[in-house]
């Protein structure tokens, strides 16, 4: 074969080929003609030059959509990898700004390149976004305290809970996210495990030892990312609990409040209804017996209408602090009225029910009031006395106790009328 027809410009390249013709600028046409072929030649450059950077754009844009792909072999993905680093390499200072241009292919951002290639088949854990993109952005003032946020105060105790529920939802996502990526760090260290035995150049050593370095760093620092988070995290959930537990006193206090009469201090008709139920059920289901009575001291009209408001007052509060107060400490004592008070008398039945009442019956003698520079005797009162019924409602036996009430007025004074229930 005749190399000289397959090869006839191997004689050199251009830049010898002009200097082989110097010999023509000896004359005036001559330096024309050697003009005419130095722009040629620049010519040739240029074309070459944009063919050369054309190939390169090629074989970069080929490795780039090998590496990106999630499907492609990871060892070959490595080498891919190290191919662009040597790419980059051979540009040297001439593609220098076109090789900063494509993500990757420039030396100075190669390591950086190479993580996010290697973190490429899963999106970026939420720790390793902005910080003004995370869900637990914000976690405390600016100054690193974990004081609750200046809208949370005066908050309800609903929206609080919510609150604390998504946080803690947001934090198990968050842990997830970390295992998550321990998982594909993992992976990608097989991945340079696989290349590093395969390595048959120091410089393939060498390139991945820092792709190594730089996962390692990146996971580094997304734990250390993870940990802030967590710990600002934590502070505030124990500021939000310090802040339910204030929550919640208040609003014990409030209920307590909302089921307490005002005048006398004793649980109020809601308070005693509420407890009525409970102990109704506890009858229901274990079989013990319960006792209602209704007490409404006599005459009280006559007092509050003849000798004054304020004597009707003093009537209520010596009976609230001085003759109700003989009941045990479990029975339920609650002003059910203007002029009523009802008590429950829990794991008791008639006889034992008749008895408390008669104890406290004798308690009225010798219990006095003032009014107006007078001392004065509290009035007796009358009784309305019945018992639970297994499977009844409550409306039904206060109203069976109410009837045995209005028998006991209409009988005398000073007087328990018991009303069984019927059979």
């Amino acid at each position: 074969m005749n190399d000289n027809k397959t090869r006839p410009l191997d004689a050199g390249s251009p830049d010898e080929i002009i200097q082989l013709l110097s010999g023509l600028r000896l004359s005036a046409d001559g330096l024309k003609l050697h003009a005419q072929i130095e722009r040629g030649s620049r010519e040739h450059g240029a074309i070459r030059d944009a063919v050369d950077c054309a190939f390169v754009d090629f074989v970069h844009t080929l490795l780039q959509k090998y590496v990106k792909d999630a499907k492609s072999d990871p060892a070959t993905r490595v080498r891919a990898i190290i191919a662009q680093q040597r790419l980059a390499a051979h540009l040297g200072v001439r593609n220098e700004a076109r090789a900063a241009e494509a993500p990757g292919v420039d030396a100075a951002g190669f390591e950086q390149h190479v993580a996010s290639v290697l973190w490429s088949k899963r999106e970026p854990p939420g720790f390793m976004r902005r910080a003004a993109d995370h869900p637990l952005s914000g976690i405390g003032p600016a100054n690193g305290s974990a004081h609750p946020p200046a809208a949370l105060r005066g908050i309800d105790l609903e929206r609080t809970r919510d609150e604390i529920e998504a946080l803690q939802a947001n934090l198990a996502a968050k842990i997830g996210q970390a295992h998550d990526q321990n998982l594909d760090f993992v992976a990608h260290l097989k991945t340079v495990q696989l290349a590093l035995r395969e390595a048959q150049a120091l410089a393939d050593l060498d390139a991945l030892r820092r792709i190594l370095v730089e996962g390692t760093e990146e996971l580094i620092q997304g734990h250390q990312g993870l940990d802030r988070k967590l710990r600002a995290a934590t502070d505030f959930l124990e500021a939000m609990k310090a802040r339910h537990a204030a929550i919640h006193v208040e609003i014990g206090k409030v209920r307590a409040v909302a089921l307490t009469d005002e005048f006398t201090g004793m649980p109020n008709r809601a308070a005693f209804l509420r407890r009525l139920e409970a102990e109704a059920g506890r009858a229901q289901r274990y079989g013990c017996p319960l006792s209602l009575a209704i007490i409404d001291p006599d005459r009280f009209d006559n007092i509050r209408d003849y000798v004054g408001r304020d004597a009707g007052d003093a009537v209520i509060r010596a009976y609230a602090d001085q003759i109700l107060a003989h009941f045990r400490s479990y029975d339920v004592v609650a002003r059910y009225g203007e002029d009523e008070f009802a008590v429950l008398l829990p794991d008791t039945g008639r006889e034992q029910a008749l008895s408390a009442l008669r104890k406290v019956q004798a308690q009225v003698n010798g219990i006095h009031y003032q009014h107006g520079g007078r001392c004065l005797s509290v009035p007796t009162f009358s009784t309305g006395l019945t018992w639970y019924k297994p499977g009844e409602s409550t409306a039904s036996l206060i109203e069976r106790a109410g009837y045995a009430l209005h028998r006991a007025r209409v009988a005398g004074p000073n007087r328990i009328e018991a009303l069984a229930p019927a059979l």
